[in-house]
């Protein structure tokens, strides 16, 4: 599905392969069948794919990828429970599914790769070392 929506690169590929599905977002260069809308006009679009079982059973169920948003608006802390995604997100969105409490409680890590070199723009569970010794593999 990643095809679908994004350009692959070989380094990519293998950040893929080593944490999808898992608390990875990567930053990828977006096709043209991704509105803008979606990526505030930007050329790339973050791709992640939970270690949710109900996350999982969505994107298999609608045999499409899913655009959505994190459980928190963007620079404020992780929620990594119902009950403060709900005080956030108050009257903002018309429903909510409840899959319990984080795991891991901390957002994904963010990686973008330029010029075949990862950088990490939020390092979560997944760290820089982790990063670097799977591109090297």
């Amino acid at each position: 599905m990643i095809k679908q929506v994004a350009e692959i690169t070989k380094e990519e590929y293998k950040l893929i392969e080593k944490f999808f599905p898992g608390p990875l977002t990567l930053i990828l260069k977006k096709k043209e069948i991704v509105p803008d809308v979606l990526t505030s006009n930007k050329e790339t679009v973050g791709i992640r794919m939970p270690a949710n079982e109900i996350a999982l059973k969505l994107i298999e169920y609608s045999k499409v990828p899913l655009a959505t948003s994190s459980a928190n608006i963007s620079g404020k802390l992780n929620n990594t429970n119902i009950e403060s995604i709900i005080k956030e997100f108050d009257k903002k969105v018309d429903y909510y599914i409840d899959g319990g409490k984080s795991k891991l409680g901390i957002g994904s890590t963010i990686v973008e790769v330029i010029d075949n070199k990862p950088y990490i723009l939020r390092e979560g569970s997944i760290t820089k070392e982790q990063i670097i010794k799977a591109l090297q593999e």
